[in-house]
């Protein structure tokens, strides 16, 4: 987001939550983390290093600004996403090759069936080259949504346990297009397709929420 005046990035963060929350979309500002949102809020305005500025203009400075929801059941997500990148949109807000979206699908049932883990990398590794096919070109090299190596392919196909499958997560990055580390997180158990690149557009993030819940 362009920083307009004398402010920094926190005063962008701030006034972005502001004015989400005036229009009925509870948020709060805030650096960036794994922690889980006040249980009042439905979305975190948070800084995000790892993004680059754009640069085409000499003098111009940027907010670089992830927005992070809630856990949200999918009556919730048609409710909220779509006047909120609405407002986002309004604030000026661009996307460029540093940015991605994010998306994490609970997945217990892998404490009590370990193998749903095993299946879903199977998944991953044989239809990786088409769903890469989908999504920009850029995706694919990413340095934050890797592609499987061929030594992913079986990496749980000896567990057996969840505890098993716990001790694998965790000698695993998180930096893959399809990442299941948070899986040995009992507060968190998603996982999370970082392969798509940021976007504003909801035609596009609903598109890529039904089409992931509906792989896991």
């Amino acid at each position: 987001v362009p920083i307009i005046g004398t402010g920094d990035n926190r005063d962008v963060q701030s006034l972005l939550a502001q004015v989400l929350t005036q229009q009925g979309i509870p948020s709060v500002a805030r650096g960036y983390g794994h922690d889980p949102l006040p249980s009042d809020a439905k979305l975190a305005v948070e800084h995000d290093a790892s993004l680059r500025d754009e640069s085409k203009y000499r003098g111009l400075r940027w907010s670089k600004i992830e927005v992070k929801t809630a856990p949200m059941t999918w009556e919730e997500v048609e409710r909220i996403l779509p006047p909120a990148l609405e407002i986002i949109q309004y604030f000026g807000a661009r996307v460029n090759e540093s940015c991605g979206l994010h998306i994490h699908h609970h997945l217990p049932e892998v404490v009590e069936r370990p193998e749903v883990a095993r299946n879903l990398q199977h998944l991953w590794w044989r239809f990786h080259p088409v769903l890469y096919g989908v999504v920009a070109p850029s995706r694919r090299t990413g340095e934050y949504c890797r592609p499987p190596q061929p030594s992913d392919a079986m990496r749980f196909d000896g567990v057996q346990s969840y505890e098993e499958l716990h001790t694998t997560l965790g000698h695993l990055a998180r930096y893959n297009g399809l990442n299941l580390t948070n899986l040995a997180y009992p507060g968190r158990m998603t996982v999370e397709w970082r392969l798509h690149g940021g976007t504003t557009d909801w035609d596009k993030v609903k598109a890529w929420v039904l089409a992931t819940q509906r792989w896991v």
